[in-house]
């Protein structure tokens, strides 16, 4: 019996392809391209072959790329291993670099290094670790804990306009270099070590489901001696030759280009997908290179016997470490009706030895003399074909409600020996936890499940599995969802004074500065000024025709999502004379706890910040004070955060940071002198960190 396989979140390797037709390549080779990842090679990506898959709601491998992404923030960033001791790490400046690379003995040189004919370089290099191009976000010296918006993106200053600067460029992080491995490859899970099976060995499962194995993961490896009956990598020589001259008894009799040359790809007629030879395509995927380029020479023995060799005959219990018995008996793909699964049709649906020959591995007994050398051998001794998941119509929704979700695919169900399987969907989220979610309903190629509004915001992997007493035997590739929290607006109050405060949930944290463009908060459209931006309360200006008027609405833009809603009036705010001046001032919100007696001249223990950005003390906000408000902007709690001993340094709101709502502010009071409505001559209590 299979493992339960629990699955970690990771970037998908895909280009995916699934199409039901009668005008496969039959016979092979090449192989259908209906079910799996592609045969193909993934080595020299562009910016538009990533977008292929990971911008495409069509495709298994799209997940909602932006809404993925700021899903990390505020979350710890990941740490790699050092490629030696595998020590934690977040880039290669954690790691010893007085050892080789992969050996690990000492050097002082690459030259020196006992692989560096291969490539193998001095210094060990960090793998698997986060690929935010800025560690140091907070520019503090020191690498960060968490993700920031500043992990990925930057300012810029012009002049005295800051601008967020938003670029979308997936190999900038996920670097991709021609001629080497897929960045896929290159990750912790493919290269090791893993957690589902040798730990010391990358895995396979948790991007291309149970189609394959994991090496050590304790499926069937028979011991015995291979017998005729036993397939072989290549050399088959049970008759007929296929078009290539290749026999049967051996994977290359399908799993082979069609052109008679293995160096070149053919073409697979139903999706022109190029088909590569079994030996360019393994040696092209990269698990045996690092990040530098050096060849891991111990990842051959994933795939190849080393010395005393084994009789030849023996080779393929070497694939058979990712390629079991249990994988290579579970696939199969209907055939005759150019459907899936119909309730109303018995026969739309992938029937175990039932199905035209050559369309997959146990459709049909012919399928399985083609792999035995045309020994008796039956179909029917498999178990579950394994599904295969080709798209979702939604990859994004948001917590709170229930939403349902359909899967479009192949495999959801078979039939075998009078025993229908049928799929349920594992969902998986980031820290292993898992729910199977039962069907609502299953129609040709599709399957349809709820995805319960409970569940908290963060990425989740769906896949398709079969099981039996608890036990998963089946398992297809995964589809990756965001579910995202959202806005919700309470109120939104006009406060009299051309501001208004706005109530709520899932604001999310104040923007940084010149990201207004993305976040924002707008008054019939336009956007405003903010003075203040907390998860659950925002106070903003009034665009310049002051106060609100009925029909006004608010919409506040946050990370996620927007919501809109009317703006309400209430009454002016208190307002409080300072003793020996004629200016009435208006009590802020943000200010520590001052009660307004009823006497119109009153004495209070601190100063009530009616002129904000009077730093000097003096009697006016002037250019002094906007030096000293300039060296403060910017700072947060990564960056240069504030402390409380430093009073008034510009974070006006007391939020731990200076930023556009503190800007605004300041901007509110500049120009204020003795002559026109002069400032108090006080300090500002300071804030509470």
């Amino acid at each position: 019996m299979r493992k339960t396989l629990f699955f970690i979140p990771m970037l998908f390797f895909c280009l995916f392809s699934f199409t039901a037709s009668l005008k496969a390549n039959v016979p092979a080779p090449p192989a259908n391209q209906q079910l799996g990842i592609n045969d193909t090679i993934f080595n020299n990506l562009t910016e538009d072959d990533c977008r292929a898959c990971h911008d495409s709601a069509t495709h298994p491998c799209s997940t909602a790329n932006v809404d993925r992404h700021h899903l990390l923030y505020g979350q710890p960033l990941k740490q790699g291993k050092c490629s030696f001791n595998r020590n934690d790490c977040l880039s290669d400046a954690q790691c010893n670099p007085d050892i080789c690379e992969i050996n690990g003995t000492s050097c002082s040189a690459d030259a020196v290094c006992p692989d560096a004919g291969l490539g193998e370089t001095c210094g060990e290099v960090c793998r698997g670790e986060t690929a935010a191009p800025d560690l140091d976000a907070d520019n503090d010296g020191a690498n960060d804990t968490l993700y920031s918006c500043f992990s990925c993106h930057r300012q810029e200053l012009v002049g005295e306009v800051i601008t967020f600067i938003v670029e979308r460029n997936c190999l900038a992080c996920h670097i991709q270099v021609p001629g080497e491995g897929s960045v896929h490859h290159l990750t912790q899970t493919a290269q090791g070590p893993a957690p589902i099976g040798d730990p010391n060995k990358g895995d396979c499962t948790p991007c291309h489901g149970t189609i394959v194995d994991d090496i050590g993961d304790g499926h069937t490896i028979p011991t015995y001696a291979p017998s005729r009956v036993t397939p072989l990598p290549s050399g088959g020589d049970g008759e007929p030759l296929n078009i290539e001259g290749n026999g049967a008894g051996a994977c290359d009799y399908c799993h082979s280009t069609g052109t008679g040359n293995p160096l070149i790809p053919g073409t697979d007629g139903l999706t022109g997908v190029q088909v590569y030879s079994n030996g360019e395509l393994h040696h092209n995927t990269g698990v045996y290179l690092s990040e530098t380029g050096a060849i891991n020479d111990a990842t051959c023995t994933w795939c190849h016997f080393v010395q005393p060799l084994p009789p030849a005959n023996y080779k393929i219990r070497r694939c058979e470490g990712c390629h079991g018995l249990d994988s290579l008996h579970n696939i199969a793909a209907d055939s005759d009706t150019g459907c899936f699964y119909d309730p109303a049709d018995p026969s739309c649906e992938v029937v175990i030895g039932g199905e035209a020959p050559g369309y997959s591995h146990v459709g049909n007994d012919s399928d399985c003399w083609g792999c035995h050398g045309f020994a008796q051998a039956y179909a029917t001794g498999s178990g579950p074909s394994a599904p295969s998941i080709s798209g979702s119509a939604d990859l994004v929704m948001t917590t709170g409600s229930d939403t349902s979700l359909t899967l479009t695919g192949a495999g959801f169900t078979n039939l075998i020996d009078g025993r229908r399987w049928v799929a349920d969907v594992r969902m998986t989220g980031s820290d292993g936890s898992a729910i199977t979610l039962s069907p609502t309903s299953i129609t040709a190629g599709s399957i349809t499940v709820s995805i319960p509004g409970s569940t908290p915001p963060g990425t989740y992997t769906l896949t398709a599995v079969k099981s039996n007493d608890g036990i998963v035997c089946a398992e297809s590739n995964p589809v990756v969802i965001c579910i995202k929290p959202c806005v919700a607006i309470t109120e939104a109050i006009d406060n009299g004074d051309d501001t208004l405060t706005i109530t709520g949930s899932g604001f999310g944290e104040a923007p940084p500065a010149g990201a207004e463009a993305y976040i924002n908060v707008a008054v019939n459209g336009q956007v405003v000024d903010v003075v203040s931006w907390t998860d659950t309360r925002i106070i903003a200006s009034f665009p310049a025709f002051g106060a609100s008027a009925e029909g006004d609405t608010v919409t506040v833009g946050a990370l996620f999502c927007n919501d809109t809603a009317p703006i309400q009036f209430a009454a002016p705010i208190s307002t409080t004379t300072i003793p020996g001046s004629t200016t009435t001032i208006p009590v802020s919100t943000t200010s520590s706890t001052t009660t307004t007696p009823s006497s119109t001249t009153t004495s209070v223990s601190v100063c009530i910040p009616d002129c904000d950005g009077n730093f000097d003390s003096d009697d006016d906000v002037d250019g002094t004070d906007a030096s000293a408000f300039k060296r403060n902007f910017g700072r947060n709690q990564l960056n240069n955060p504030f402390t409380a001993a430093a009073a008034c340094c510009g974070d006006f709101d007391c939020d731990g940071d200076a930023d556009g709502s503190d800007a605004a502010v300041f901007k509110g009071d500049f120009g204020r002198n003795a002559i026109l409505n002069p400032c108090q001559p006080c300090s500002l209590e300071a804030c509470s960190y």
